[in-house]
């Protein structure tokens, strides 16, 4: 089984960048760049692990996580939660949202994997490590 990761980022760049780090590492990846667009993949896409930006058009990370926490199919699936803002309220906030991590931006592409296979392993979801 592949485990498949979301990446929710309005930054076309950034989100290129990911869907190939990601891939590579034999993930399957599906993008969105608004928090609508992101809710409605859930249903079709049923992702293992959710990458959220916490500033997006519309509406926000924070807000979409609460969102993802609270619907029956993404309420046990692990949020990390990424922004560039570096501010202890919003560390506090992302939490309180439901986040179950709390990467800033810019971040090291072996930080972002470290924290996906802890949280898969946690979630008890096939990690790219069980691939291999």
């Amino acid at each position: 089984m592949q485990t498949r990761i979301l990446v929710v980022d309005d930054d076309q760049e950034l989100l290129a960048v990911l869907k190939v780090q990601l891939s590579e590492r034999g993930f399957e990846v599906a993008a969105a760049t608004t928090g609508t667009e992101a809710f409605e993949k859930v249903d079709a896409f049923c992702p293992h692990l959710v990458l959220l930006d916490l500033i997006l058009p519309g509406t926000d990370g924070i807000v979409l996580c609460e969102k993802l926490k609270q619907h029956p199919k993404t309420s046990s699936v692990p949020i990390i939660l990424m922004t560039g803002i570096s501010s202890q309220m919003v560390r506090y906030n992302a939490f309180e949202s439901g986040a179950d991590a709390y990467l800033a931006k810019p971040f090291d592409p072996g930080s972002l994997l470290e924290k996906i296979e802890v949280l898969l392993y946690k979630a008890d979801t096939p990690t790219a490590s069980d691939r291999n």
